[in-house]
Formats: C-alpha cells, structure tokens, sequence
C-alpha cells in the first residue's frame, strides 16, 4: 500500500520511481499495489498517473456505474491500454497465488452452496413468515 503523502511534490501512488523501479524492478515485487485512500477532490491524486506508474488498485474510488475508470483521459492510448493490463495481471496473479485457489486442480469441480450459517439464518426467516402469515388469520 503506497502512502496517503509526496515524496517531493509526487503523490506517492503515482510516483514511477517508488513503485516501478524500486518496488517492482529493484525488490521484484509481482503482487498487488494499492494506493491509500484516493481522494477525488484531492487534484493531485491522478488515477491516470497511479496506473502509468504501476499501481494496481486505488482505494475508495467510486467510479460512474457502467464507465469503468472514467478519469483516464487517454482510455484509448497503447500505454494506458498497456499500464490497465499490467494492472490486470497483478491483480489476477495475486488471486492465483492466495489461498483463493487451495485444492484447485486441473479437472477440479466448484460447486456453490449456503454456508451452515446461512441455512439457519433462511430457515429462520422462513419460519418466521409463516408464523406471521397464521396470526393474521
């Protein structure tokens, strides 16, 4: 997690230096960046400039429902198409390597069902709809 601060007059989640040369190339760090909390009022905490610098997430943005990123300004450049992909790949690769994916195996088989606390909490609620619908006759 990159800091809410400058180093110099650089926001620290978009500062190239910190996080492409030191922290992914100098320490080989493959996993996630993300930036502390992104304020959009704050102008100096450029969702553009933290992508292009290497960061992955920004904490507490809200973007416009169906406009993914909507401050790109360059959504259609090759580097902002390349930095948003790069981004992608840490995210998924840091997914890969929790323990998200203990016991996958090629040929594995997920199935989804309520967790124990869920069925009882379905049941009550059931039981209590009609426990309501008999005392209103």
């Amino acid at each position: 997690m990159t800091a809410f601060n400058a180093i110099g007059s650089t926001w620290t989640g978009g500062n190239k230096g910190l996080i492409t040369d030191v922290l992914r190339n100098e320490w080989n760090f493959e996993g996630v960046v993300i930036t502390d909390f992104r304020n959009e009022q704050r102008a100096y905490m450029d969702l553009e400039q933290m992508v292009h610098a290497g960061a992955d997430i920004a904490l507490a943005t809200v973007p416009q429902p169906g406009e993914p990123w909507p401050e790109l300004k360059e959504r259609d450049s090759a580097t902002t198409f390349k930095a948003v992909r790069e981004a992608c790949k840490h995210l998924l690769y840091a997914t890969v390597n929790s323990n998200a994916m203990n016991g996958i195996a090629p040929g594995s088989i997920i199935s989804y069902s309520l967790a124990p606390w869920e069925s009882v909490n379905t049941l009550k609620i059931i039981s209590r709809k009609r426990l309501n619908s008999f005392s209103s006759y």
